[in-house]
């Protein structure tokens, strides 16, 4: 018969498996196999095959084998669709996005569908995530490197620089040229806006990889920061932060992020989508 897979679907799921765990041990490991089987296994797939290929003694998928696995994790995602059972979506994020604004409305999102919902957060970014298939869509502002991802952005991301009201009265800061010899507090993923805007803080008190951290850094008066409005919004409502006026900061944007050959997230994408554009990252 000429319509048969060069591979089969258990052979599909070790290299799945093979590519998630990263290395053989932890690979038989996860299948509670031998690895001497395991190797087996993927010896075989790779005469069948080139989508393994042997580096330094070490298998290693090629580009084939992770275009092959981007179509196994699509035709099983399928293939629940088909016969109803899917029974969980996986969302990427950061997690002040995850915490603030995506949790509190999820059930707009979901809307009745029966299913449990997995997030999946990185405060460094989600087009990883998104490229390896942890997650089937995700959230996050900018825009993804690269072209696999596809991406929509719909919302405004504002940002303000915030302080203490103790941390302001004890320099006497009026306006944002007040701030320049005082410690600021820095975000990694904001520095590029920093930089954009030639901002000179002649004392830099540190930098955070994730705004829980450096909003907390803010309230205890060690510093000023930069930060996407909706991550401080709270605190400027109770008072425990204030902004300070006097810098321009162009707004980012949110969007939605997906993976372009995935036909089967289309409809989540669409989704969430309609789901962004009704909230807002504003006071």
């Amino acid at each position: 018969m000429e319509n048969r897979f060069i591979l089969n679907s258990n052979e599909c799921e070790i290299l799945l498996g093979f590519e998630r765990f990263g290395s053989l041990q932890k690979l038989a490991d996860g299948l509670g196999k031998d690895i001497s089987v395991v190797s087996r296994n993927l010896k075989s797939i790779s005469e069948k095959t080139n989508v393994l290929e042997k580096q330094n003694g070490r298998w290693v998928l090629t580009a084939n084998g992770k275009s092959l696995n981007n179509w196994s994790r699509e035709a099983i995602y399928g293939q629940k669709l088909a016969l109803n059972k899917q029974q969980n979506i996986r969302i990427a994020t950061t997690r002040e996005f995850a915490s603030r604004v995506l949790l509190p409305d999820m059930k707009s999102l979901i809307g009745e569908n029966d299913i449990s919902v997995s997030i999946v957060s990185n405060d460094k970014g989600i087009e990883n995530l998104i490229l390896n298939g942890e997650a089937d869509f995700g959230f996050d502002c900018s825009r993804p490197v690269d072209p696999l991802v596809a991406f929509k952005q719909v919302l405004p991301e504002p940002f303000v620089v915030v302080a203490a009201p103790s941390f302001i009265k004890k320099n006497k800061i009026k306006d944002f040229e007040d701030l320049r010899k005082t410690h600021l507090l820095k975000f990694s993923r904001t520095d590029s806006v920093i930089l954009d805007l030639e901002v000179e803080a002649s004392i830099y008190y540190g930098t955070f990889t994730d705004v829980a951290s450096l909003r907390q850094a803010c309230i205890l008066g060690y510093g000023w920061g930069i930060l996407p409005l909706y991550t401080v919004k709270q605190e400027i409502q109770n008072g425990s932060l204030k902004t300070i006026s006097g810098l321009d900061i162009k707004p980012e944007k949110y969007g939605v992020w997906w993976l372009r050959e995935r036909k089967t997230v289309d409809l989540w994408a669409k989704k969430a989508l309609k789901w962004l554009k009704q909230q807002n990252l504003s006071l």
